[in-house]
């Protein structure tokens, strides 16, 4: 299977944006051993577009994982506190009630 080259034109950019590019493209130019044109780099930029598309929305999947995560931790340390509290206070039906607390919590993690 070849690889068959598309041709995209894009008009309309603005002179300001057509100035930063050239800036940057200057910018990348400046200490590199083969130097780029405008349309090479653009070509370039283009190109990984649906790359750093894929990554992003795996960023973003990676991230309310771990927002997800990071509140029940939140939740686990509530209750360890809790439970601490009780087995502190050397009383033996505060301690009863702290045990009990825990197998309700860790019954509730069950169903979940």
């Amino acid at each position: 299977m070849t690889n068959k080259l598309a041709e995209i034109k894009i008009r309309h950019v603005s002179e300001q944006t057509r100035y930063a590019i050239d800036r940057i493209v200057a910018e990348k130019n400046k200490n590199a051993k083969k130097k780029i044109s405008r349309q090479i780099f653009l070509k370039e930029w283009l190109e990984r577009i649906p790359e750093n598309y894929l990554n992003q929305k795996q960023d973003s999947e990676v991230s309310l994982e771990l927002k997800e995560q990071n509140n029940l931790l939140k939740e686990n340390i509530k209750a360890l506190n809790v439970l601490a509290a009780y087995f502190i206070s050397n009383d033996i039906e505060e301690t009863q009630k702290g045990l009990e607390l825990l197998e309700k919590i860790g019954d509730d993690k069950n169903e979940n």
